[in-house]
């Protein structure tokens, strides 16, 4: 059977069938950790000021970028929609 046969078979291109049949040994995956995002410091900050009352995302992105936080008001917004689902 040919690598275009097989690759046809396996729904994968040819040069990879190719790598994978050149390799002394099957590669195995390896998961990844996942990267901490840019709101991840600022949760439980977050979190505290929800507690006091405090629902005004502009109010507390103005307060978290004043602590060195670098992203958009998107991610803050779903965040604190989120509520206790909030991870």
């Amino acid at each position: 059977m040919s690598i275009t046969q097989i690759a046809g078979k396996l729904g994968r291109d040819r040069k990879t069938v190719r790598k994978w049949l050149q390799a002394d040994e099957p590669v195995g995956y390896v998961r990844r950790k996942p990267a901490a995002g840019k709101l991840d410091a600022y949760k439980n900050y977050i979190r505290h000021r929800m507690a006091e009352g405090c629902l005004n995302a502009s109010v507390i992105l103005d307060e978290i970028r004043e602590k060195g936080y670098t992203g958009g008001s998107t991610i803050l917004r779903v965040f604190m929609q989120q509520g206790d689902r909030a991870v």
